[in-house]
């Protein structure tokens, strides 16, 4: 490959410094299969072999030759370099701000409009399948997938399915490549007919992680009215997501007890479960019954409310009993939305529900592991006597470990600092929204708090009111940080002197964070900014994924241009920091 692109022009200065680039990360790769004990002397890889076994890589070289004409001459490396230089899909830059976060649900609503339409794709790390129709073109369909299949089969960790006709089973029984899928999701009362005989068709599936987004208890059941449980449970699973309605759910208990108790990990319950479980006590009896087979439950819900907060969580957070060996932990999401038809009573709002008690209360608090605590723009101007709860709630969660917060919803500087102090000294993990007027100070004050932070996120901060360089001398052990930077004519000057970048070090890093990961991204930059990052991007050696610098234009979670910087040790640092904030 590396003798095809030597015949490019000389005189294309460009082509030759990207070209560099790979070949210096190729030297990496080489030096790592040299070093590694697994191999022996005798044993060794061409560069096609080494460039195909890893998709990153070749994206990096596509991304590096953007001309049609510089892709034809280096086509014929391998077969899937072969594919990815006419893909339509590597136009854009294998990392995109947009569809970065690692892909947990493929949304069915564009092919729904064609209910025969058959689906067989690999999207990231996921395939993605709806075969519904019987005709003798799907099977056809199959067969020309089959191959791309296989080849992608050990980057292959997730398997979605919308439907699987049963007369297409077969194909799935001699298509041997889900030895590495971790997670297998159900989205649709269609998908049960495949849920009762994907596991038994496929032997070599056996994932630790099963999704399933909505059941028709009537179609799994037999004439018996009952089915071989564990032919949709097989003993490789471990973790348990339901994302539907308990109603759906309800008829599990009636398996409960052919399960072994404290045979699954975890359960996961998300919103839409707990508002039918909290609306019907028929359901609660049934998920204490059904609890016993799992070592622990998670279940996340959302308050979406004016006032009466404390109210509103406490009676959420005491209705739900589980088995006595299992552990129960709650994810709570609190939306603070102003209502002006509502009137703020100082002797009700905030008070504890009469028919609760204290020990009710704490051991629920209690349970809290993660809170989300957010507002909407209308939530100023409240009234003379509000008085913000949270720095009490706060307090007696005692084993919060996750926080989002935005400091708009403290209302007050005194409600912000008492909220910090009180914070647990096990949280690991803080993300702070609307901080326009945060500075220094309140960071060592919430350092003081809690010493133990790993991940922390900033969104829209001041670069004159916090110094990057001091962020990880005020958080001792921290591993993640990422900042969103409000629009500042400094705000170049902040990165670059943390890098220690400039033109003496011919816009080279010189200096390397010591954290895992570093996101830094910057609102409405100016030409010279991204002028000056992309040169910094070309001149610092780095392997592939681990220094990233990308522009975006109104991208959807921040409505205008934003310039993006990610450092990180390891390509596998963001997933791990957007499943903490997704």
């Amino acid at each position: 490959m590396f003798d095809a692109c030597n015949n490019y022009n000389k005189e294309e200065t460009s082509i030759t410094m990207k070209e560099n680039v790979i070949n210096d990360t190729y030297s990496e790769f080489d030096e790592t299969i040299e070093n590694n004990s697994d191999f022996t002397e005798s044993f060794t890889l061409t560069p096609a072999e080494i460039i195909g076994r890893s998709s990153d890589l070749m994206s990096l070289i596509i991304k590096m030759l953007p001309k049609s004409k510089d892709r034809k001459n280096i086509k014929a490396t391998c077969r899937s370099f072969y594919h990815l230089c006419f893909s339509k899909n590597n136009i854009m830059p294998f990392f995109k701000f947009k569809d970065r976060k690692p892909i947990k649900k493929f949304f069915w609503s564009s092919v729904q409009k064609n209910s025969s339409k058959s689906i067989f794709e690999i999207l990231g790390d996921t395939l993605v399948v709806s075969m519904a129709s019987k005709h003798w073109s799907t099977l056809k369909f199959l067969e020309n997938r089959k191959e791309m299949v296989t080849s992608n089969a050990l980057y292959i960790k997730n398997l979605e399915i919308d439907t699987i006709d049963p007369v297409h089973m077969k194909y799935f029984e001699e298509l041997n490549c889900f030895n590495s899928v971790e997670c297998v999701t159900f989205d649709s009362e269609n998908s049960m007919d495949a849920a009762l005989n994907i596991f038994y068709s496929c032997p070599t599936l056996r994932p630790h992680t099963i999704k399933i987004s909505s059941l028709n208890h009537k179609r799994t059941l037999d004439e018996s009215g009952l089915f071989d449980i564990a032919r949709m449970f097989p003993t490789s699973i471990k973790h348990v997501y339901f994302d539907c309605d308990f109603a759906e759910l309800y008829w599990l208990d009636s398996f409960a007890y052919r399960i072994p108790a404290k045979h699954f990990e975890t359960l996961h319950l998300n919103n839409l479960s707990f508002i039918s479980l909290r609306s019907n006590p028929v359901f609660l009896r049934k998920l204490s019954n059904i609890s016993k087979c799992f070592k622990k439950i998670e279940i996340s819900f959302i308050i979406l409310t004016t006032y009466k907060v404390v109210r509103n969580l406490i009676n959420s957070l005491s209705i739900i009993n589980v088995h006595r060996d299992t552990s129960l932990s709650f994810d709570v999401s609190i939306d603070l939305r102003k209502d002006n038809s509502e009137h703020f009573d100082p002797n009700t709002s905030e008070t504890i529900p009469d028919n609760v008690s204290m020990d009710t209360i704490n051991s629920s608090l209690l349970r809290v592991n993660k809170l989300h605590l957010k507002c909407d723009n209308r939530w100023v101007n409240l009234p003379s006597e509000y008085v913000s709860p949270f720095p009490v709630l706060v307090q007696k969660m005692k084993s919060l470990t996750t926080l989002e917060l935005s400091v708009k919803a403290l209302v007050s500087e005194e409600s912000f600092k008492n909220t910090f102090r009180n914070l647990p000294n096990t949280l690991l993990n803080i993300k702070l929204l609307d901080c326009t007027n945060l500075k220094e100070s309140s960071l060592e004050l919430l350092a003081a708090s809690c010493k133990n932070i790993y991940y922390l996120s900033l969104d829209g901060v001041k670069c004159t009111y916090i110094s990057l360089k001091k962020i990880p001398i005020i958080f001792k052990n921290l591993k993640g940080f990422s900042v969103i930077y409000m629009t500042h004519y400094k705000n170049l000057e902040v990165v670059t002197s943390f890098l220690e970048v400039n033109k003496k070090t011919n816009y080279k890093i010189s200096k390397w964070p010591e954290l895992d990961f570093l996101q830094i991204i910057m609102k409405k930059p100016k030409n010279r900014d991204k002028m000056i990052f992309e040169r910094i991007e070309k001149m610092t050696p780095r392997r592939c994924g681990r220094f990233l610098v990308e522009c975006h234009c109104e991208n959807y979670k921040i409505n205008c241009e934003v310039l993006e910087i990610i450092i990180q040790k390891s390509t596998t640092c963001y997933e791990t920091f957007t499943e903490l904030f997704p």
